[in-house]
């Protein structure tokens, strides 16, 4: 079932944890995305790859590592699945809603999680376009606010020219990503527990219990000094001693 809150929670909680990281991979995945129009239709080789970059990095941020861009650039390894499968529902859903809005936004909708698809179970673009519809069918009207959610966050994030928008898709992917794992690998997201980051500080262990302080033995009792004499008559004047 989609749970559209704990999932953003979660997406959030990796996100802040990590923010430095993050706006370092969102600023290049904004450079990328916005250099990617001009391409024109051919952007999704472009932008297919950035997400499957995205991908690798949340992956690795599950697994304990600390995300960079090294998996940003991993992610052009995909530019023959990932890319080719942003490259169709680019074309197929600008189609739909050419001939009408609604078979595009259902089109959208059944491939929401095809780069995800392709990143997680290693299928090639139509399978993975497939098997993501098969996913979200099953709950077809909660993924499609899913699908508005994640646009709403980069269009927000556009506000703020290029970092704006890659915050927006590192974010929405995060997104995608929780989700399909709860619906598919039952990782429950409000239990979903994942490593520290490699060189983060450890947790400043809690200081030791102070001991108590010995009792102070009583001090002995100070010894009272004999009584002096009375001191002898002194004979009146004229008298022999």
């Amino acid at each position: 079932m989609v749970r559209i809150s704990p999932w953003f929670t979660k997406a959030w909680n990796i996100l802040s944890e990590d923010i430095g990281q993050w706006l370092v991979i969102a600023l290049v995945a904004g450079l990328l995305y916005s250099a990617s129009g001009m391409l024109l239709i051919f952007a999704g080789f472009v932008i297919g790859p950035v997400y499957a970059g995205i991908h690798r990095a949340i992956d690795a941020r599950m697994r304990g590592e600390r995300p960079d861009l090294q998996h940003l650039w991993a992610g052009f390894e995909a530019v023959g699945t990932a890319g080719l499968a942003v490259f169709l529902i680019s074309l197929l859903g600008t189609l739909g809603l050419l001939l009408c809005i609604i078979p595009g936004l259902v089109l959208a909708t059944w491939w929401l999680l095809a780069v995800v698809v392709i990143c997680e179970e290693g299928l090639g673009a139509w399978e993975a376009m497939r098997r993501s519809k098969e996913i979200v069918t099953k709950d077809f009207w909660n993924w499609m606010l899913v699908m508005f959610l994640v646009g709403v966050l980069i269009s927000l994030g556009s506000i703020v020219p290029i970092l704006g928008t890659g915050l927006g898709m590192v974010m929405g992917y995060l997104i995608l990503t929780i989700g399909y794992r709860e619906i598919v690998h039952g990782e429950m997201a409000d239990a979903f527990a994942y490593a520290p980051a490699a060189g983060a500080m450890p947790p400043i262990p809690p200081m030791p219990p102070v001991p108590p302080e010995p009792p102070v033995p009583p001090e002995p009792p100070v010894p009272t000094e004999p009584p002096v004499p009375p001191m002898p008559p002194v004979p009146p004047p004229g008298e022999s001693v």
